[in-house]
């Protein structure tokens, strides 16, 4: 397994909206700022699928196409058919490219003229190839199918070791606690690191006592949050904030030696308790060997994270995404160390 994926430098050539942006220079923890709309959601999510870029099959995920249903050409929305993403990663150059080879219309049942007729049951129609090129070239190793609604598309995972996991999480699944957070939870917990959710907890429910996983009466599991005085509660009772930390202190240990995604960070985190949550999110980061890509629209937001790496601000950068007046495109200004610093000695407008 590749230890320590680290991004130093991103591009994105075409993906959605974005066309030729440079992120020049990635630290610790960076920070996306700039108006809605921008294109910061995309940039992280470009950033994510080069770093999964050995599981072609990412470009389905929910997050990605921002809605449930697979669609049979999943590049479609997503730059005009074609994908191009390039990075520094662990020093080295790494790029993404991938693109929709689609079949002609053919009858669905070649012994029969009328191409309109249904197939037989039980068999799909083949509607197409994604094709992948990491590093230039076009990946080998097997190849498997993924159903959609009105037949199948074909995608080749590569012959390649398994690499650690960088989490994504978005707005599209912020208040859902699926089973794949549960199975982290319940992971956690085996490690040691219960405890470290509880902690998470009480920034937005000051009143949790303890985190355990339930079974309503039809056996379906959900985390449950023990309060002091002995009530158990889902945690989705208790509002978005509380599902949202809940999922990022696991969404980092998932992101254990890689990198954590994670857009419109600041949602559901009172003002109040911005200095305190950063200061956990830097031990987490700490202990779990994470680095941070997160986008936000708050300057206080900003503000507490600086207050948090106040020792190390060259670990700290802070990427305001803007549109170039000339070109129409989207550039970046970047800030951090002691630039940072100044701008905000200054009271420059950094989000």
């Amino acid at each position: 397994m590749e230890n320590n994926v680290h991004l130093s430098r991103f591009e994105v050539k075409r993906y959605r909206g974005i066309d030729g942006l440079t992120v020049p220079c990635l630290t610790r923890a960076n920070l996306l700022t700039g108006p809605n709309g921008i294109g910061k959601s995309s940039l992280i999510e470009a950033m994510w699928l080069l770093t999964g870029r050995y599981n072609p099959q990412l470009i389905w995920n929910a997050n990605i196409q921002r809605f449930w249903e697979n669609a049979a050409n999943p590049l479609e929305s997503l730059s005009n058919d074609v994908l191009e993403v390039f990075g520094i990663e662990n020093g080295e150059q790494r790029s993404l490219r991938m693109f929709f080879d689609g079949m002609p219309e053919v009858p669905s049942n070649p012994g029969r003229a009328d191409a309109g007729e249904m197939p037989p049951k039980g068999i799909m129609p083949f509607m197409g190839r994604i094709r992948t090129y990491l590093d230039g070239n076009e990946i080998k190793g097997r190849t498997e199918r993924i159903e959609i609604p009105h037949g199948n598309v074909e995608f080749t995972i590569p012959e390649q070791a398994k690499r650690p996991n960088c989490v994504l999480d978005t707005p599209t699944l912020s208040y859902l606690m699926t089973d794949e957070y549960l199975n982290l939870f319940s992971r956690m917990d085996r490690e040691g690191y219960g405890k470290e959710v509880v902690k998470a907890i009480r920034m937005a429910i000051p009143q949790a006592e303890d985190v355990k996983i339930l079974l309503t009466a039809l056996s379906k599991p959900y985390l449950s949050v023990t309060s002091v005085h002995g009530e158990q509660m889902p945690i989705q009772f208790y509002g978005g904030g509380a599902v949202k930390i809940a999922k990022l202190v696991m969404g980092l240990f998932a992101s254990a030696d890689s990198i954590f995604f994670m857009d419109e960070m600041e949602n559901g985190i009172y003002y109040s308790a911005m200095d305190g949550f950063w200061d956990s999110v830097r031990h987490w980061m700490d202990m779990w060997n994470v680095q941070l890509v997160a986008s936000t629209h708050s300057h206080e937001f900003v503000g507490a994270a600086m207050n948090a790496f106040e020792n190390d601000l060259e670990e700290l950068t802070v990427h305001c995404l803007f549109t170039n007046r000339k070109t129409g495109n989207v550039g970046t200004s970047t800030f951090s160390g002691e630039v940072l610093e100044g701008a905000r000695q200054l009271g420059l407008e950094i989000r």
